[in-house]
């Protein structure tokens, strides 16, 4: 699998989440420490709220954003399916603009520390003119699961 990736067949083989609640659209740069994905936002987005993108769905993408990472360096690894992850905390969440639907937004998922199965990630999410909408450091256990 080469990066970058923007085809939702692609997206599904490296994350656990089903349609409609998908919400990463592309995996464009990704490495052991740091991530980058994207989300464009469709106007039939179930986490769309008056033509926005809710703060539910940033939490949520940035969540997937963490997954679609994993996903990836666990196939890079030869393993057959996606770990199975969960969200212990959000922490220091912060949504400064809630972005338009028709727009793309980008997040920089960057490992901060990761011990026994649990990552803590500091997720940036960012519009297409760069400015920042929301932050969180997020922390994740991940399944061991079998090949």
């Amino acid at each position: 699998m080469k990066l970058p990736i923007h085809t939702l067949e692609e997206i599904k083989k490296l994350i656990p989440q089903k349609e409609p609640f998908i919400m990463v659209s592309s995996l464009l740069s990704c490495s052991s420490e740091e991530g980058i994905t994207a989300l464009k936002i469709e106007a039939d987005n179930i986490l769309i709220e008056e033509n926005q993108f809710s703060e539910a769905g940033l939490l949520e993408h940035m969540a997937q954003s963490i997954a679609l990472q994993g996903g990836f360096l666990a196939k890079q690894n030869v393993e057959k399916r996606p770990k199975i992850g969960y969200i212990i905390s959000i922490k220091s969440a912060k949504i400064y603009q809630l972005p338009e639907i028709n727009s793309t937004i980008k997040s920089n998922v960057r490992k901060i520390h990761e011990i026994a199965g649990m990552t803590n990630s500091l997720v940036m999410v960012k519009n297409e003119q760069e400015q920042l909408l929301a932050e969180a450091e997020i922390k994740t256990y991940e399944q061991k699961t079998g090949n």
